[in-house]
């Protein structure tokens, strides 16, 4: 399996590229502009096709890519119908599996952080979102709610065994990976209040607008994959 990360020029927020190096199928999961670019040209440059574009949340605080990556690439948007995703082409639920060649990618649904919020399992990998980052969670968005995020942290997730990965949407600290072990062996603090101190980590009214309304904002100066 192929697989990529990269955070955006701040260095915090991440974004993902999984593929199946036999059939070039492709997905990303949280796609946004800071990292839209070099996710594209790796794209090209493997001759992958994306067929899924995942969205673990409404994005609140930085403007999602993924209208411009179903639009350049024909990739169908896949987000819980929670979000209110204009654009999603698949209103995934709990469990549901997304073929990528011989792999599945499961979505997990969980409420928190907004009540469209979600995870995608990959074998032993798991990428959280804003759900789970190292060390805590991110701040809650819109009809976000404490409680029923740290029941999604310590009752789902922290079910997982101690080695499964964890990629986080955000990458406090610099660390762009954990695992279920070691967050539950931290006992991490649901909303804890360094993390909300991350660059663009706050409400954006007109952002998530713009998440929601799935505007088209490319990347200036980028070729269509499509060419």
């Amino acid at each position: 399996m192929i697989f990529r990360q990269w955070l955006d020029i701040e260095g915090e927020r991440c974004s993902y590229l999984l593929a199946d190096p036999v059939t070039r199928a492709a997905a990303v999961i949280d796609a946004q502009e800071g990292t839209v670019g070099p996710c594209i040209e790796e794209v090209e440059r493997l001759r992958l096709e994306i067929q899924w574009a995942f969205e673990t949340r409404l994005h609140i605080a930085h403007r999602s890519a993924a209208a411009w990556v179903r639009q350049e690439t024909g990739a169908r948007v896949v987000a819980h119908a929670a979000t209110g995703i204009a654009c999603a082409d698949l209103h995934a639920e709990e469990g549901d599996g997304f073929y990528l060649g011989e792999e599945t990618l499961t979505f997990l649904h969980l409420p928190g952080i907004c009540p469209g919020a979600g995870a995608v399992l990959w074998g032993d990998r798991l990428f959280t979102g804003d759900t789970l980052w190292p060390g805590g969670a991110g701040p809650l968005g819109p009809g976000g709610d404490a409680a029923s995020l740290r029941s999604a942290i310590e009752d789902r997730l922290f079910d997982f065994p101690d080695e499964t990965l964890v990629f986080p949407g955000a990458c406090p600290d610099g660390r762009r990976v954990t695992t279920i072990g070691e967050e539950r062996a931290s006992a991490a603090e649901v909303g804890r209040e360094s993390h909300r101190r991350l660059a663009g980590s706050g409400l954006r009214p007109d952002i998530t607008a713009f998440n929601r309304e799935c505007s088209q904002h490319p990347v200036r100066g980028h070729a269509s994959p499509l060419g």
